[in-house]
């Protein structure tokens, strides 16, 4: 097994023969889809993970208010937090969070990359997915055909 530069995978070398035939350009095309969709996030992102540690959590009642506020189809507005490779975090009032995950940044078809994230303090406009209640978040998308449905 080898290391593959930049994506911080595994892959394995399949020898020709064994029935395997062109295995090695089979698992060199797969690690090179995924290299296109691995993105690596400045490490110096600690500060915002720690802004995001410090935040409370809403209290029982905070979430059960916040919960009928963010319902469901609302369109809500926020500003943006931090930056994650996973998507982004938005600040929607009290400590309240939002989370716009990466798929919900651009039509589905559309690559999408972090430098295609908000800048961190902008105020942007998002439509409520739903609520997650073991980390009580609220789940987010900027997707111009998600907000064009609410």
């Amino acid at each position: 097994m080898t290391m593959c530069p930049g994506t911080g995978l595994l892959s394995q070398k399949i020898e020709h023969g064994a029935g395997v035939g062109s295995g090695m350009r089979q698992v060199r095309t797969a690690v090179g889809r995924l290299s296109r969709h691995h993105w690596s996030m400045n490490q110096s992102d600690s500060d915002e993970w720690r802004a995001l540690r410090e935040r409370r959590k809403p209290a029982d009642e905070e979430w059960a208010v916040a919960r009928e506020r963010f319902a469901s189809g609302v369109v809500v507005t926020g500003v943006v937090l931090s930056h994650h490779a996973f998507g982004f975090f938005v600040d929607l009032g009290g400590p309240v969070t939002g989370l716009v995950e990466i798929p919900r940044v651009k039509e589905s078809w559309q690559p999408v990359d972090p430098r295609d994230y908000p800048p961190v303090g902008q105020e942007i406009t998002a439509v409520v997915l739903g609520a997650v209640d073991l980390k009580r978040q609220i789940h987010l998308s900027i997707r111009p055909s998600d907000l064009a449905e609410s």
